[in-house]
């Protein structure tokens, strides 16, 4: 039985402490534990750790300080033998009259909550250290009910906070202790000629630096984008990126090494791995970089800060809390590659603004986020709680502690009974729908996107997440994310892929939903893997509950035959609201039924004629070809070739190139660099003898070729390049045993020479019912067609 104590603990008797974490390997929440188990008062704390899994670096260290280690192993808290180890966690809890519980992360918090609240444990603290862009709507869901029975949610950053109290969390029950960095680790002179020497470098090469753990968030990727702008202007410089590879993710590290071969600068990238020597590293380094697209409160910011190098950070998370752009170090947005090149160049040239800002933040470091300052900020937050919790005791009196005890046994008995219990049949899941509005999350999602693009059988690129988080990079300025993501039993079953703006229609400023879509996306829709109808429905209520933040729903480009088309529209009609369709283009494409002699002789004679008398022009000036790049390196290095016919010509004159708007420049160059990881970004070139005179961005998906952005060399326009380039480009098609090649866009002349067949896009437009709304849709499908009608 767990007796009660309602005294008022002795401020000098050590504290019956334990702290729970799943495991024990090297990443931020496990230094800062470990960190803080180092510098609490041993003579004041009587310490021990349980763990999820006795995992990870640490466990040495905690054998070595004699701290006691408990393992509750646990693979699933679906399983009876999750509740099996809460109970034995409980039962020790009670045998040792353990004072605090001090658990730490989702794992970490779902196991030891709920048995150390109701086992009677004194104080019980749930800490939360990032912003949970990992765990599904569920696990939010669960970890916000299980905080409801601590005491106390420890976060590291008014920026968690924040978001927790948005997410439902009472604001008085969480308390902000920011992370600590043992200074004194940081106080080593600077000796950056022994750094690159054990690199094998020449003593005065810049080195800019990325300390972190290799996970898919922390921006490492645009990290050696903007490392590739820097290249261009110091080529000495070289690049380092210090860190390891979690288990889960273990083939990220070739990923980045294979993305720096693609950029040209995998002979200037130094992979390090994890080194014990990240003090000494970052004293001698001369940029400190961190690229995250999301975070809390980065260890690495404040370890750099502590040996004072001058740092380019992210605007993301509690970076701004700790870091003052222009006076400890330089901020810039999240994924924003040519700021963060620009910031780190600057540092580059300015030696004497790099030593300040270093020599500022390792100040703010001393002041206010050493170790000792938050390891006296826990301990005295630990007292304070249990002397609340004892004087509260002590006013209730022993009725109280008789109830205590009565809980305890009953709880001990129910999960005993529990454990012993055959399960229970498991309930189909129902869906449930989140909205994603932050870049970062966006970005996290993007495994998970695919494969439901994938299990949706979507015969395009268009709605991959890197052709959509590139479009959102490059056009989505003055506008929010508003993706629906729908959600049966944890996997994704829809996307509504949304962003939210405002306009100006008919005169009227209007509210607008709408799918990531311009010019540049010859395709849009919404991505549904399974269960249509319901999937449809909850998009739809959940596009309901928020009718108060738009006006007009509108869903451009959708194809032939997509439900979108008819489903919106019905469940609109259901609920009062107007709608409307607009026909859009209508794409050519040829069906590769039969072989080539057989298509090509279905052609007319006339065009057929055209193609020999072109073919034969330009076989004087040398054999013709057609060559396709795929491969990341070549690629890169023909997409310029690309950008140069592209813009030849009238289309430089019209201002319509790629090379004419920085944005649109963005966006071909970066989906070149990230489809090419996924090998389905082809770019196609007429040669002859080897020079190249037409181009296509060709896109090999599945069984189908689609072209897009094409362009040709005037200077051969005699010969029709690009009628040459479709000519090879078709018969290659056949040859490969395609079933398809789309042409995309309009109905263009050319394009119905190759083909009659065209498939229908149109844009569906829905109105909220309110009365601002229906003046809309009446003045753009009423009036506006009789007003059309009457000009004519």
């Amino acid at each position: 039985m767990n007796v009660v104590d309602t005294r008022v603990p002795d401020a000098r008797a050590p504290l019956r402490l334990l702290k729970v974490v799943p495991t024990l390997l090297c990443g931020g929440t496990e230094n800062q534990v470990m960190a803080l188990c180092r510098s609490l008062n041993h003579g004041r704390t009587d310490l021990e750790m349980a763990c999820l899994r006795r995992l990870g670096p640490f466990v040495k260290e905690i054998d070595d300080r004699r701290i006691p280690l408990a393992e509750y192993p646990i693979e699933s808290f679906y399983s009876l033998n999750a509740l099996a180890q809460q109970a034995k966690f409980a039962r020790h809890l009670t045998r040792r009259r353990t004072q605090i519980v001090h658990a730490y992360n989702f794992y970490g918090n779902v196991f030891a909550v709920p048995p150390a609240r109701l086992a009677g444990t004194p104080v019980v603290i749930a800490s939360i250290r990032d912003l949970g862009l990992y765990l599904t709507p569920m696990q939010k869901r669960v970890q916000r009910y299980v905080c409801k029975l601590a005491d106390r949610v420890l976060v590291n950053a008014d920026a968690v906070k924040d978001w927790l109290v948005r997410d439902g969390y009472a604001p008085e029950k969480i308390v902000v202790i920011p992370n600590g960095v043992d200074v004194s680790r940081f106080s080593a002179p600077r000796e950056p000629s022994r750094l690159r020497c054990e690199l094998e470098l020449p003593p005065d090469v810049p080195l800019v630096a990325v300390v972190s753990r290799l996970t898919r968030l922390k921006g490492l990727e645009q990290f050696l984008e903007a490392a590739a702008l820097v290249g261009q202007r110091f080529p000495q410089a070289r690049f380092l990126v210090v860190g390891e590879t979690p288990p889960h993710d273990p083939t990220y590290l070739d990923d980045l090494k294979a993305l720096a071969g693609r950029l040209c600068i995998g002979d200037r990238v130094i992979f390090t791995g994890l080194r014990s020597d990240v003090p000494a590293l970052l004293a001698n380094v001369t940029v400190s970089v961190m690229p995250s697209l999301n975070e809390a409160l980065s260890n690495a910011l404040l370890e750099s800060m502590a040996a004072g190098a001058p740092i380019v950070a992210t605007r993301v998370g509690g970076t701004p809390e700790v870091l003052t752009d222009g006076k400890t170090g330089l901020l810039v947005p999240a994924a924003d590659v040519p700021s963060l090149a620009t910031s780190i160049a600057r540092l580059l040239d300015a030696p004497i603004l790099a030593a300040q800002l270093g020599r500022a933040a390792r100040q703010v470091i001393e002041e206010r986020y050493s170790i000792t300052r938050m390891a006296a900020t826990t301990e005295n937050l630990y007292r304070d709680l249990l002397t609340r919790h004892a004087r509260k005791t002590e006013r209730r009196g022993i009725r109280h502690e008789r109830a205590a005890r009565e809980t305890h046994g009953q709880w001990l008995g129910t999960l005993t009974s529990l454990v012993d219990r055959p399960a229970l049949p498991i309930a189909e899941p129902a869906c449930s729908v989140h909205v994603v509005t932050d870049d970062a999350e966006f970005l996290a999602l993007e495994a998970e996107w695919n494969e439901t693009v994938e299990r949706a059988r979507i015969g395009h690129p268009f709605l991959r997440h890197e052709w959509l988080r590139t479009w959102w990079e490059c056009f989505g300025r003055g506008c929010r994310l508003h993706i629906l993501i729908v959600r049966r039993g944890g996997r994704i079953a829809a996307i509504a892929p949304l962003l939210s703006d405002t306009t100006r229609s008919y005169g009227i400023s209007i509210r607008r939903l709408r799918l990531l879509h311009n010019d540049h996306t010859p395709r849009a829709d919404f991505i549904v893997a399974e269960q249509p109808e319901e999937s449809y429905r909850a998009i739809w209520k959940a596009l309901c509950e928020q009718r108060d933040r738009w006006d007009v729903l509108q869903l451009s480009q959708l194809p032939e035959g997509s439900p979108t088309l008819d489903t919106v529209s019905s469940l609109a009609a259901e609920d009062g609201c107007l709608s409307g369709v607009w026909p859009s283009g209508d794409a050519p494409y040829v069906r590769l039924a039969g072989n080539w002699d057989e298509y090509y002789s279905r052609l007319s004679s006339k065009f057929r004629q055209n193609v020999r008398n072109r073919l034969s022009r330009l076989t004087r000036l040398g054999e013709p070809a057609l060559e396709t790049v795929i491969d990341g390196a070549a690629l890169l290095g023909a997409r310029e070739d690309a950008f140069r016919l592209e813009a030849s010509g009238w289309k430089a004159e019209a201002g319509t190139s790629i090379d004419s708007d920085p944005a649109v420049h963005r966006f071909y160059a970066l989906l070149a660099e990230r489809a090419s990881q996924h090998r389905w970004l082809h770019l196609l070139f007429l040669t002859v003898n080897g020079e190249r005179i037409a181009t296509s961005y060709g896109a090999r998906y599945g069984n189908r070729l689609f072209l897009f952005k094409t362009g040709y060399d005037p200077a051969h326009a005699q010969c029709s390049p690009f009628k040459l380039l479709i000519y090879f480009a078709v018969r290659h098609a056949f040859a490969e045993g395609l079933t398809e090649v789309d042409f995309l866009g309009d109905a263009e002349p050319w394009k119905l020479e190759w083909t009659p067949t065209t498939r229908a896009h149109h844009w569906l437009f829905v109105f909220a019912n309110t009365s601002r709304a229906r003046v809309l849709h009446h003045a753009k499908f009423r009036l506006a067609p009789v007003l059309k009608r009457w000009r004519a």
